[in-house]
């Protein structure tokens, strides 16, 4: 049974003894620029931000900031820097790993957690792995709100994901993270998952008055072979998920036309 879901769709975070991943209403789907159809017009600036932002929406890209923060929970974005935690501990149960991450499978994160340790422990390593990527964010250790995991309700803010992710091709242990990253479920690819060649992955979940809150980080393709480091978040205007789920379609198609005019991540695998 969930806990703290109000408005009758599926929590994302579930309690570790409920074996299912992150099931919810099927995204609205929305069109996004080709990358030959992306408009150069200059180097993005804060202002532009500004002007791709939606009410109750964030937009941050590395190198350049982020637009007024709106209040999301990690929820499963937190699964990232959990699964590298995980990788570099030894725990290196991929199938846990890949369902984490590709499906958002809530009991498999729990299984990563639990081999970090106790939960102080395990916030730790995670907290390291932040660190590394250039965010100083403490990871929640213990429950907050009953029926969703500790490390769910970490906040962590978009544009510290956004710089996370200008990280991610140098971080140790990182490279079957990203490769899982590069292949998330279908249902679940709405936002930035309507970009081709997108890297990344997404959270939501309901706040305590059952609204949904949905967010995404990762690297999008700049059309040269360079990747831009991003993260969207939104509040839903109706508090439902499918809406929110609207709200990230269109600031992925924002930030779409202007992937030439993101500034490439310093860090690259290459």
């Amino acid at each position: 049974m969930l806990a703290g879901c109000t408005i009758g769709d599926v929590a994302e975070d579930i309690p570790a003894d409920v074996m299912s991943s992150e099931d919810g209403p099927a995204p609205t789907r929305g069109g996004v620029a080709s990358e030959e159809n992306n408009t150069n017009s200059g180097e993005i600036t804060a202002t532009d931000l500004q002007d791709l932002a939606l009410p109750d929406t964030t937009i941050a890209v590395a190198g350049v900031g982020s637009t007024q923060e709106v209040s999301v929970p990690a929820w499963s974005t937190i699964k990232v820097p959990l699964s590298i935690a995980a990788v570099r501990d030894g725990y290196a149960d991929m199938s846990a790993l890949t369902s984490a991450i590709t499906v958002s499978d809530n009991a498999a994160a729990e299984q990563l957690w639990e081999g970090l340790g106790q939960p102080e422990g395990a916030a730790e390593k995670v907290e390291r792995v932040l660190s590394e990527g250039g965010v100083q964010t403490q990871v929640s250790a213990q429950v907050t709100r009953p029926g969703f995991s500790a490390f769910g309700q970490t906040m962590w803010t978009t544009e510290g994901q956004a710089t996370f992710a200008s990280h991610l091709q140098c971080l140790a242990g990182a490279q079957s993270v990203m490769e899982a990253m590069g292949s998330i479920a279908g249902g679940q690819n709405y936002g930035l998952g309507q970009i081709p060649g997108a890297i990344y992955k997404g959270g939501w979940g309901p706040n305590e008055s059952g609204a949904y809150g949905v967010r995404q980080f990762g690297l999008i393709p700049r059309g040269d072979g360079t990747f831009a480091a991003v993260a969207i978040a939104a509040v839903s205007p109706d508090g439902s998920y499918e809406s929110s789920q609207v709200q990230l379609d269109q600031l992925a198609q924002k930030l779409s036309e202007r992937a030439a005019d993101l500034p490439a991540t310093e860090c690259s695998s290459s």
